[in-house]
């Protein structure tokens, strides 16, 4: 409704920006960079989910642990070790300077460049783990079953293989995509001036020129443009019913060239073939692996280096950030925990975090059981109300939620953030909850029923014991999610309630002193303890499963 005016409704703020041919050239670029975080993000994700596939199940579990890494650590410490890694004075042009490559350092940061580098190793993961579940599921008799009829490895997997596992690429990459379009902090702080994305400028008419019909024009168009997409793929991918014939068009075409391609193959000389020890296949499946392997490594280095090269930094004594550290010292962690400023922020989130990931937990538990149990169709209307925020660039919900607390006066207050968090947080915690009671026993809790327990109390004393890691998970999740936000906490924050992400982000602005890889260096570490307790949750809970059975 802001974008319709404050004083009467008028269409003069949408004539103004669909005029503007700046702005356009804007939305235009940051679609297209969306598509190029894509394909690489899918390029790197596809192979790499093969390789997990094929690594025994111990190896399997080391790297989806190393894989969930990123995902539980800042979005804003990860765009700050890009500065460390890219910058003039970075550890990648001292690396070249002292090597002798380049003469003089290069202009790495604060471009193109640097904002797809940054994105791409922000959402590999979005794709890799959808892939990943969609190859876990495919059935391995079906190769088998292609080899016996002559196909070579090649040409099953284009006909067998890659089309089974589309579905996943597409679902990943169409997350990708979303966040590539909507993702603020990543360009801010590594594009600079000279790659300006279109939620930057939403966010610069309502921090910095405060223009708020042209900022909720500008969301309009967004929201218009992401729903657009989300509904041309969901139907694309089958997801939405199109009359008898629902499958997936683009799919399909893409499938049976893939077809056409492993027919000429196959024509061209394939023939059964033994694949016995000493064949050239086994000697290919061998080279293969390794190939594998590496790649996996190599990737792994790309996601976790960025991360973990804060916390040597932390205790440099310079007041520099230099790679390697001349001298160790305590001081940037003295300076954290002395200062008023860096404790006033971390208790503020640690308090928000706290309270929103309980009233998400708990209001996603009642979601997730009304849900799972409720054979009305209005049930799954309501789980795609609760998922929407997830689909949203986070940068429009920001917006709206900025003019709703505004109106009733709870803009720049813990209570804002608050129900703001909820709303972010919600979606994962649904989602969390949801999987872990369509995999509970319900029996149990019908025997409860039909010996005299009360509904209420059959629940708590069976099923909530069985799902209890999965409400413990999705704890986790909700107070990482409103602990790492930047993006709403700074239209709803204000000045009275500043949040740790907050202040890092006006630090990163402003100032690049080792107190932000002190402060950084305790966020990698608080997610490595928040991701160890959701894998202790889920174990515990494994082992209760196997000693009731």
């Amino acid at each position: 409704m802001k974008s319709f005016g404050n004083e009467g409704w008028t269409l003069q703020h949408y004539a103004d920006v669909m005029s503007d041919t700046l702005l356009w050239g804007v939305f235009v670029s940051t679609f297209v960079l969306a598509l190029e975080v894509t394909i690489i993000c899918a390029v790197i994700a596809y192979p790499l989910a093969y390789a997990v596939l094929r690594m025994s199940a111990r190896t399997q579990k080391l790297v989806l642990l190393l894989m969930l890494m990123p995902l539980w650590t800042s979005v804003l410490v990860r765009a700050y070790s890009w500065i460390v890694l890219l910058g003039r004075q970075g550890i990648v042009n001292n690396a070249l300077l002292g090597i002798g490559i380049v003469p003089e350092p290069l202009q790495i940061l604060y471009g193109r460049f640097a904002v797809a580098l940054g994105l791409v190793h922000l959402l590999i993961p979005f794709v890799f783990f959808p892939l990943f579940a969609v190859m876990r599921r495919f059935d391995g008799r079906l190769l088998a079953a292609a080899g016996s009829l002559g196909a070579n490895p090649v040409v099953a997997f284009l006909l067998v293989f890659l089309p089974l596992t589309l579905p996943g690429l597409f679902s990943g990459s169409l997350i990708v995509f979303l966040h590539g379009i909507g993702y603020f902090v990543t360009p801010a702080i590594l594009g600079g001036l000279k790659e300006v994305t279109y939620v930057m400028l939403i966010e610069e008419q309502v921090n910095n020129l405060f223009n708020w019909e042209h900022a909720a024009v500008m969301a309009v168009i967004l929201l218009v443009a992401t729903l657009i997409i989300v509904l041309v793929c969901a139907r694309s991918l089958g997801l939405i019913e199109g009359g008898k014939n629902s499958s997936p068009k683009p799919a399909r075409a893409f499938v049976l060239l893939l077809r056409a391609v492993g027919i000429v193959q196959a024509r061209l000389g394939a023939r059964p073939s033994r694949m016995g020890k000493h064949s050239v296949m086994h000697f290919t499946g061998v080279a293969s692996d390794l190939m594998g392997k590496t790649f996996a490594v190599l990737t792994l280095l790309f996601l976790l280096t960025p991360i973990f090269i804060l916390l040597p930094l932390s205790f440099s004594a310079s007041p520099f950030l230099r790679f390697p550290p001349s001298d160790w010292s305590l001081r940037w962690y003295e300076t954290y925990l002395s200062r008023p400023d860096w404790t006033g922020p971390t208790f503020t989130s640690l308090q928000v975090a706290c309270v929103s990931a309980l009233l998400v937990t708990t209001l996603g538990l009642a979601a997730a059981v009304g849900v799972t149990r409720s054979p009305s169709r209005l049930a799954q209307f309501a789980l795609a109300l609760m998922l929407s925020p997830a689909m949203i660039p986070t940068l429009i919900i920001a917006v709206a939620l900025y003019f709703q607390m505004s109106a009733i006066g709870l803009a720049g207050s813990k209570a804002g953030l608050v129900i703001a968090h909820l709303v972010i947080g919600l979606p994962i915690v649904v989602l969390i909850l949801i999987g872990g009671l369509r995999n509970a026993d319900q029996r149990p809790e019908m025997a409860a029923r039909s010996l005299g327990a009360s509904p209420t109390r059959a629940f708590m004393k069976t099923t909530f014991v069985m799902i209890r890691p999965s409400i413990i998970a999705a704890g986790l999740f909700a107070f990482l999610a409103s602990f790492d936000d930047v993006t709403v906490a700074l239209f709803i924050s204000g000045t009275s309630a500043v949040t740790l992400p907050v202040k890092m982000w006006e630090s990163v602005r402003l100032e690049l002193d080792p107190t932000l890889a002190a402060v950084s260096s305790v966020l990698v570490l608080l997610s490595i303890a928040l991701l160890s307790m959701s894998e202790l949750a889920k174990r515990l809970g494994r082992k209760a499963d196997s000693s009731q059975g």
